[in-house]
């Protein structure tokens, strides 16, 4: 009976509705809550308003500072730091480790590929045997290929030496010919390089500018500037070219020791081919008669051909000095080039010290604020100053 008439119906009414506000009170708060996070979140992804051209500048430097730290970040491979994220989940961020990997796949391709022409073992075949290609472009000859080759070069360059010798010149144009295809393998290391390294760029600018307009504008001179790095690691790799084409020297002890090596197969060699041909015959090498037809047999295995011994020593001297020099030669590419002109200058492409040398016009040509994201920003204040005033008076009526 308590509802019966107007007035107990108010009472009643409003009780009712007291009741259904205390329960969607929380879930109002909430959701205003999560609003006014929505759009601080925003506002701070702005960053601070730029309306005068110290603003523009304290903003430009504070984003300079970021990108400096990000990229020394990314060479030190502290993947771990303030930009965790950003290393965690964009493809190819974690720029040293990527650059190791493309720097011993280059190692392992120079290696593999970098003879002009490959011995091979297998039967020679007639597309071998005329000079033909393998899948790497090497050409595919046998040893005596290889010989060939190499008496046709020494018949050109030779002197006055006397026969059984071989000079300066010849190792000097064997091994220039050998070793042509370094330089198709340099360059396509290097434009992969600076390649990986203009998609960094392009992910650490979009990570750190929110505008469109700045974001544009940061990575055009970035990229700009990796262009000028580019030119310069390309002339630092021409150099390298012009030191391989002068006359092969080295004072790696690794060069003797190669040589050394090599003859001493070629001597072990012919002792055991000596020694299998007379071990049917029962010998007893303490009678000297038996050694004797040991030494005969030796004997008749030697090279008389000086022509032929020369260049058997040549291709012994091109092998060692070859494995020298191409390891060298891939430590120079990695460290000279691109190490020295293309990731060490990487913080100081976008540093504090290159916005300092912004003039006035280029600091607010770039860094200014579109008067698109000025009306963004006000809308966003606004909006937000409307939630916390809104959040206040819900807590004011919860008590």
């Amino acid at each position: 009976m308590s509802r019966v008439g107007i007035e107990n119906l108010k009472v009643f009414l409003q009780e009712l509705l007291d009741e259904h506000l205390e329960g969607e009170l929380p879930k109002l708060k909430d959701e205003i809550r999560r609003k006014l996070d929505s759009f601080e979140a925003d506002l701070e992804d702005m960053g601070p308003e730029r309306r005068s051209l110290g603003d523009i500048r304290s903003f430009m430097t504070n984003l300079s500072m970021r990108y400096y730290q990000l990229a020394q970040a990314a060479l030190d491979g502290n993947y771990h730091c303030s930009e965790a994220a950003f290393f965690e989940k964009k493809k190819g961020s974690r720029l040293r480790s990527l650059v190791h990997r493309r720097n011993g796949t280059f190692a392992a391709k120079v290696h593999e590929q970098g003879r002009k022409r490959n011995i091979t073992n297998s039967p020679p075949t007639p597309r071998s045997e005329d000079g033909s290609s393998g899948d790497s472009g090497q050409l595919l000859v046998t040893r005596s290929g290889m010989i060939s080759w190499i008496r046709q070069t020494y018949i050109r360059t030779r002197g006055r030496e006397l026969p059984g010798n071989y000079n300066h010149i010849l190792l000097a144009e064997l091994f220039h010919e050998h070793s042509s295809p370094w330089r198709h393998l340099a360059r396509e290391h290097v434009s992969t390089i600076l390649e990986c390294v203009s998609i960094w760029i392009r992910e650490a600018v979009s990570t750190l500018f929110h505008e469109d307009r700045l974001r544009r504008d940061i990575n055009s001179y970035c990229q700009e500037q990796l262009d000028l790095y580019r030119k310069s690691a390309i002339r630092e790799l021409e150099q390298i070219f012009q030191d391989e084409d002068r006359h092969p020297i080295t004072y790696n002890h690794y060069y003797a020791d190669n040589i050394q090596k090599a003859r001493h197969t070629s001597q072990k060699e012919l002792l055991e081919n000596s020694l299998a041909s007379i071990s049917g015959r029962n010998m007893h090498l303490g009678d000297s008669n038996q050694r004797q037809l040991l030494v005969n047999d030796l004997q008749s295995k030697l090279c008389v051909d000086m022509d032929q011994q020369a260049c058997e020593e040549a291709l012994a001297g091109l092998n060692a000095y070859y494995k020298v020099a191409m390891k060298t030669f891939v430590d120079n590419v990695c460290r000279q080039v691109i190490e020295r002109h293309i990731l060490a200058p990487l913080p100081e492409i976008f540093c504090p010290t290159t916005v300092l040398q912004f003039s006035e016009d280029e600091l607010l040509r770039i860094g200014s604020e579109p008067e698109k994201e000025i009306a963004r920003r006000q809308r966003l204040e606004a909006s937000a100053q409307g939630l916390r005033s809104s959040l206040l008076e819900l807590q004011r009526l919860s008590g």
